[in-house]
């Protein structure tokens, strides 16, 4: 493998498009040697996904089966990554695996398996993404419906048909996208009647669907251009900030599948007053995207401590690492010494990632008394957690390699009143 790795990874990020290319190329080149430490950097979060995706793709076939293993794993967002990169890669080794997925209890990775699935325009997919149109999740629904738009068949345009009339308007804007190049004659009158939908953004789809079916090549890029917020969403945030009252229905209709739009969504939410509206806020601390989870911190973050009470009732009932990280960077950024104990909790956890997130959460309250917790991370086995133990210590002024120097240190901190 290359010896300058890590480098050609974070190059994969870089503005400039010929850098990127040329660290493409450089990893696509090691081919098969490369995947293992590619996979770790994509469980890692190292990297953008979207950055990463072309490599894979140009590695092919040897990705599969390390992606496959990734797929059947206990972790949901590795789920939903190995099922979007499978989907890039497009092997046909890959597509029984990613039907037997989309019967998995978590709806996010069901969602994005059936979004992988239209990306192989295979017959063996029809079936189960006629089933998927149907799921409980209208996310789920949704993307199942823009998958089955890339198939020519007549049960199809009926299913998609009868989709118009979901109850999620989500779910009725991603299935006039996948009618929008069917020809059959009956899906014209049925965009036209779309155009008098009662969402907005469901009418603004019908008519630039009607426009591209027309030849307007960028009816739906000048739609997206905007990525607003519809209407809908901002009713169901600001009745959940009157009454205080969120419920699943609620919850489904904040989901997007446009990153941007759920980007803005945290930011239109963060400009609302009440800590309750904080509830809406931390799904997007595990969104799939890196840029949303920053987003959902900042955001946050911007509330100010009136939510932290909330985030620290919220804490213990988090399965994914994401949304533990994202807790903690938050309490940090608030400095509430109210999050403290929680923080220390979260020297315990069972993923690496969530620990040195806590250890520089602990480092920003500058409080002597966590001391003894942080000497307690620097016996820990992994290096990076050591590493960031001896930064936090260093911080506190306590230097593990002097100890003497940095116990006057603390000493005079503790006992000093000038």
């Amino acid at each position: 493998m290359s010896a300058n790795f890590d480098t050609l990874i974070r190059n994969l990020e870089s503005e400039d498009s010929k850098i990127q290319r040329e660290a493409v190329l450089a990893l696509s080149y090691d081919g098969a040697a490369a995947v293992p430490a590619l996979i770790q950097a994509v469980r890692d979060d190292i990297v953008a996904l979207d950055a990463i995706t072309p490599v894979f793709k140009q590695i092919g076939e040897a990705t599969v089966d390390p992606l496959t293993d990734m797929l059947h794993s206990d972790n949901n967002d590795y789920q939903r990554k190995a099922a979007h990169l499978l989907a890039t890669v497009g092997h046909s080794r890959a597509l029984v695996q990613l039907i037997i997925t989309l019967d998995d209890e978590d709806a996010l990775v069901r969602a994005e398996v059936a979004s992988a699935l239209g990306n192989f325009k295979d017959a063996r997919a029809m079936g189960p993404l006629l089933k998927a149109i149907q799921d409980d999740e209208p996310q789920v629904r949704a993307n199942a419906a823009l998958s089955l738009g890339k198939f020519s068949d007549e049960k199809i345009t009926d299913a998609l048909l009868m989709s118009l009339e979901d109850k999620n308007p989500l779910v009725r804007q991603s299935t006039i996208r996948a009618l929008a190049d069917n020809p059959s004659e009956y899906v014209e009158p049925a965009l036209n009647h779309a155009t008098r939908d009662p969402d907005e953004a469901v009418r603004q789809t019908a008519a630039a669907a009607l426009q591209h079916r027309k030849g307007d090549s960028v009816a739906f890029d000048r739609l997206n251009i905007h990525g607003d917020i519809s209407d809908e969403m901002k009713k169901t945030i600001d009745k959940v900030m009157a009454d205080g009252v969120l419920d699943t229905q609620d919850m489904e209709a904040l989901r997007h599948s446009n990153p941007r739009v759920r980007s803005e969504l945290l930011q239109y939410i963060s400009e609302k007053s009440g800590p309750q509206m904080i509830r809406l806020m931390i799904p997007g601390l595990n969104d799939i995207n890196p840029a949303v989870r920053t987003k959902a911190v900042n955001a946050i973050t911007h509330m100010g401590p009136r939510g932290v009470d909330l985030l620290l009732d919220a804490l213990p009932e988090q399965t994914s690492p994401f949304t533990r990280i994202g807790i903690a960077e938050i309490l940090g950024n608030l400095g509430d010494k109210r999050a403290l104990p929680a923080l220390l909790g979260l020297l315990k956890d069972e993923d690496d990632r969530v620990i040195t997130s806590a250890i520089t959460a602990i480092s920003q309250f500058n409080d002597p008394e966590t001391i003894d917790h942080l000497i307690a991370m620097l016996k820990h086995p992994e290096d990076v957690v050591r590493t960031h133990a001896t930064i936090a210590l260093k911080k506190l002024g306590y230097d593990p390699k002097n100890d003497a120097s940095s116990m006057r240190k603390l000493f005079n901190r503790l006992f000093r009143n000038d």
